[in-house]
Order: structure tokens, then C-alpha cells, then sequence
């Protein structure tokens, strides 16, 4: 098995500013004589002369350097090479990937949402005890805390997992009580340094700290109340109505138990856990400040 041809290609070459470092990705065209296996081919391709070396400079970018190459094929004999380039400073690199230590960072993510209660706790509603509509809206920034580690496995159905259902933390994390910390992604590519495969995985993880965190809280407020149980044990209702004892085209606020809320009771919210609390001791982070 040989090199036939290597070219350079257009296509899925990308560059861009990290939280961690300055990237960019080059990608090639390796042709092959024949194939024994593809793990062999695989070698062959990430390894062919022509490809820019391990800590050649960019052709175009000289601040940065060749970190990685990784090989995917598009035929037993044709395969896609991207080679990543980065300005991490290549002395800073262990010469095992393993043996790196994790880059952190933390930033802010902000994000716009409806309210229904003021800084006092107070329900948000007209004088007449009525919800606002629409609902006003608040801007909130929540800590996130970005990891990136070198690991020598990648489980994509655990992480898909935990980032599908927003899972929060079953128990304390980092210091945080149990449903304050929300998975937001768990990623992982695939890299080769040398003879070396490794995944380079990527955590993102927010914080929110009040009462509620993460959990869903919706104002108690309805158009009918709770009157009993039938024969069979099923609620009962009855339509709320005006002084006119005509049906209410507003919704009332009730008291948290399925009856209109008396006057001068103060609102109830209703709060709901739509994320799963999961275990996030499986991410190994619970040190990774003290690193």
C-alpha cells in the first residue's frame, strides 16, 4: 500500500477565534494504491508525504501551527485529511496528548426570558390582579464554564444523553447545590498526534443559583377552578365568572389548590422539573479548578 496523490481542496476549510486558542483547519485529498485494512489505510493517509508535518506553520497564518491531522474516508482507497492548526504554543504540549493539562474558562451567557414576579418576589400583574399580557421579559447572565481535555475515550450516547434532557446535577457539583448546574454540551473530535489517538472533549456547563435555577415556574392562573371528584374519582370543574356571572375571558389567579385566589392572598407559583437530575461525577470534573 502507497500514496498515489495528495491535494489540497476547498472545501470544509474553516478558521476561527476560540475561547482557548486561535484555530483553523486545512483539508486534503489522499489517494491510495490499495488497501490491506483500514485502520492500516487510515495510518497511511494521515501519515502521506505531502501533508504539512506536526508544528509546520499555516500557509497563511504563520502565528500558527500544525497540532493535529485526522483522516476520514470517502472510499476504501480515497480519504478526506483535515489538518488542524492552532496558536497554542506548541512547548506548552506534553508530549503525551493524555498528560495535558485541561483548559478552562468561564464567561457569561445571556439569554431573554419572560418574568412573572419583581425583584421582591411580587406576582407581576395589573392593578386588577390580572396577569400582563404579553409578559414582560428580563435579560439574565448565567456563569458557564467551558472544559476542553484530552481523553482517551468518548462515550456519544452518554453524552448525547446528559445534553438531549439538559440534565442538572444530581448532587453538589463544584460547589453548587443539586439542580443549579445544566449541561449545555459534551462533544468530543477525534485527534492524532504521531502514532497517538485521542478525543479532545469539550464540556459547557451553566450555573444558576437562585430558588428556582433551572426548574420551570409558572404563575397559578386558569380560567376554571376545582370543584370536587366525580363517581369515579376524576376532577370536577366549574367555569370562573365576573359579577355578571358571566364566564371570565381573562385568566383569574388561584390559590394553588384549584380555587380562585381569595383578595389580599398573595400569588402562588406553580414550579415543575422538566431536567432530569443525572450524576455528574461521570465527567471527572469535580477537581478540575483545583488542576
Amino acid at each position: 500500500m502507497s500514496v498515489v496523490d495528495v491535494k489540497a481542496t476547498w472545501r470544509d476549510c474553516e478558521s476561527h477565534s476560540g475561547v482557548f486558542a486561535d484555530q483553523s483547519t486545512l483539508k486534503y485529498s489522499v489517494l491510495l494504491s490499495d488497501i490491506t485494512s483500514a485502520a492500516a489505510a487510515q495510518m497511511e493517509a494521515e501519515n502521506a508525504p505531502g501533508l504539512p508535518a506536526y508544528g509546520t506553520a499555516h500557509p497563511h497564518k504563520p502565528f500558527m501551527w500544525v497540532v493535529a491531522r485526522t483522516a476520514i474516508p470517502r472510499g476504501p482507497l480515497l480519504w478526506d485529511v483535515y489538518v488542524f492548526y492552532s496558536n497554542e504554543a506548541l512547548g506548552n504540549r506534553a508530549e503525551d496528548p493524555l498528560q495535558e493539562d485541561p483548559r478552562v474558562a468561564f464567561r457569561h451567557v445571556e439569554t431573554e426570558e419572560m418574568i412573572d414576579q419583581d425583584i421582591h418576589g411580587n406576582a407581576i400583574v395589573t392593578s386588577a390582579g390580572e396577569p400582563v399580557d404579553p409578559p414582560p421579559t428580563r435579560r439574565f447572565s448565567d456563569l458557564a464554564l467551558l472544559v476542553s481535555r484530552n481523553e482517551e475515550t468518548f462515550d456519544p450516547l452518554l453524552a448525547s444523553s446528559y445534553v438531549n434532557m439538559q440534565a442538572v446535577n444530581a448532587n453538589t457539583f463544584l460547589g453548587m447545590a443539586p439542580g443549579q448546574a445544566k449541561m449545555v454540551d459534551w462533544s468530543a473530535e477525534r485527534m492524532r498526534v504521531t502514532s497517538r489517538t485521542y478525543w479532545q472533549v469539550n464540556y459547557e456547563i451553566h450555573f444558576r443559583t437562585d430558588a428556582v435555577a433551572w426548574k420551570r415556574r409558572f404563575l397559578d392562573q386558569g380560567f376554571r377552578e376545582l370543584t370536587g371528584t366525580d363517581d369515579d374519582g376524576k376532577p370536577t370543574f366549574a367555569l370562573i365568572k365576573d359579577d355578571d356571572n358571566n364566564p371570565v375571558n381573562q385568566p383569574v389567579l388561584l390559590d394553588g389548590s384549584g380555587s380562585k385566589l381569595k383578595d389580599g392572598l398573595d400569588a402562588v407559583w406553580l414550579i415543575f422539573e422538566d431536567k432530569p437530575p443525572m450524576d455528574f461525577s461521570v465527567l471527572n470534573l469535580d477537581t478540575i479548578l483545583d488542576e
